[in-house]
């Protein structure tokens, strides 16, 4: 089902979480994640669930890439949230007076709807760069110390399916 599972602390071998290259010696990148423990009683006293994996370098660039993508595309989104009611006003105040109402409203109407399709446009740029960036892994569900972990490229699961 596309899911990792195994036993705390679990390494993973040296392959790339997300494309299954083999990892050379020294080329990639070894990561560790500790997930805390999904427990019922406060007072348990058992330490993170963690997991070992490896990232080639063309995956952990793209990674970065498309973090920086991300980044840029929340940036332009903020900066048209902000100034996009500011210039609304300063443009309805600007063009306002009794006689050109008609006028103001109708420049009021196109500047609102662009603004409004660029913000939707800018959304969805951050949600391409968020589905196109590799995932870390996630903690899906844990029994004791088998747990279950899912975020793994297509790739990797076929190639260790059982």
């Amino acid at each position: 089902m596309g899911k990792i599972v195994g036993d705390s602390p679990l390494a993973l071998p040296m392959v790339c979480l997300h494309c299954a290259a083999n990892i050379k010696e020294n080329l990639g990148e070894r990561m560790i994640d500790s997930f805390g423990r999904p427990t019922l009683r406060k007072n348990e006293q058992e330490g993170p669930l963690s997991v070992s994996y490896s990232i080639c370098p063309e995956c952990g660039e793209k990674a970065q890439v498309w973090q920086r993508r991300r980044g840029i595309a929340l940036c332009v989104l903020v900066c048209l949230l902000i100034a996009g009611p500011v210039s609304l006003g300063l443009l309805f105040a600007v063009f306002y007076s009794p006689t050109g109402l008609d006028r103001a409203a109708l420049i009021f109407a196109f500047v609102f709807i662009f603004i409004f399709i660029v913000d939707v446009g800018g959304i969805y740029g951050v949600a391409y760069c968020e589905a196109k960036a590799p995932n870390r892994l996630a903690l899906s569900r844990a029994v004791g110390d088998t747990m279950v972990l899912s975020g793994a490229g297509r790739k990797f699961v076929e190639r260790f399916q059982e």
